[in-house]
């Protein structure tokens, strides 16, 4: 009867032992153990204390190592988490800062003619030539023409001569872009007199007889075709990215998976 006792508060002892294992150790082994255990218990095998004694010292070594592996892959997937977001962060702004060269560089490139333009038109115009003389007879079509053109406009705003044509009539600008460039000497924007037309506009005031502004432009339809294909090409190129990345961390994880399971 006492050595029912003891055994039983052994199995006990030995059954609350095994709540310290790792939880994905104890639902595929924590049965079998404690049947195997209840079966030594059961054929007397465990009557001798160094028997006990050796369980215990086994025990206490299976908890640490498994307790250390479950740590190891814990921290182990927590890295390759880092390391995938890291990698996420690092080429979605390299794919952002590509893009963003490029435009830039594409934008900025679409207003030199007109700088040009502008510059020469405000000296003649300085000098006392005609407006009309310098904008040209040509008539351009502002939403379908890619041809540069010239708008010279009074200290009113109100056009004096113009090259181009938007619905049979020369646009005006706001008059906070005349503000703008009276007080900077010179303003560079992108114009959208109607939806869907976009002008790459440089406007600047000119002094003389009778002052006024030139506004130069040009149409940026191509210039934005090419940011548009330049955007697919970077968004192409992150999707492909950001694919490496998930397939490595997946295969990383598989890997980690494999391993462990042999260990065990």
């Amino acid at each position: 009867m006492k050595r029912q006792s003891s055994d039983s508060r052994f199995l006990r002892l030995y059954e609350w032992c095994l709540s310290l294992y790792p939880p994905a150790f104890r639902h595929e082994y924590r049965d079998p153990i404690l049947q195997t255990m209840r079966d030594a218990i059961h054929d007397g095998a465990l009557q001798y204390p160094h028997a006990r004694f050796r369980i215990i010292i086994d025990l206490i070594s299976s908890l640490c190592k498994e307790n250390l592996r479950m740590l190891r892959q814990e921290l182990a997937k927590r890295t390759i988490l880092f390391q995938a977001f890291l990698l996420t962060a690092v080429c979605s702004m390299f794919a952002l800062a590509m893009y963003a060269t490029v435009q830039h560089a594409l934008r900025s490139g679409a207003n030199d003619p007109q700088l040009q333009m502008a510059d020469d038109a405000v000296a003649l115009l300085e000098q006392g030539a005609d407006a009309a003389t310098i904008v040209g007879s040509r008539q351009i079509d502002m939403v379908r023409s890619l041809s540069p053109f010239l708008i010279v406009y009074d200290t009113n705003g109100e056009p004096v001569a113009s090259a181009a044509q938007l619905s049979g009539h020369a646009p005006t600008p706001p008059l906070g872009v005349f503000r703008y460039a009276t007080e900077h000497q010179r303003n560079v924007l992108t114009w959208q007199p109607q939806r869907g037309v976009r002008i790459a506009a440089v406007v600047q005031p000119y002094a003389g007889q009778h002052a006024g502004f030139v506004l130069a432009g040009r149409s940026l339809r191509v210039v934005e075709d090419r940011e548009a294909a330049t955007l697919r090409m970077v968004g192409l190129a992150w999707f492909g990215m950001m694919a490496v990345v998930l397939a490595a961390t997946f295969l990383f994880i598989f890997i980690s998976r494999k391993e462990s399971a042999i260990e065990i």
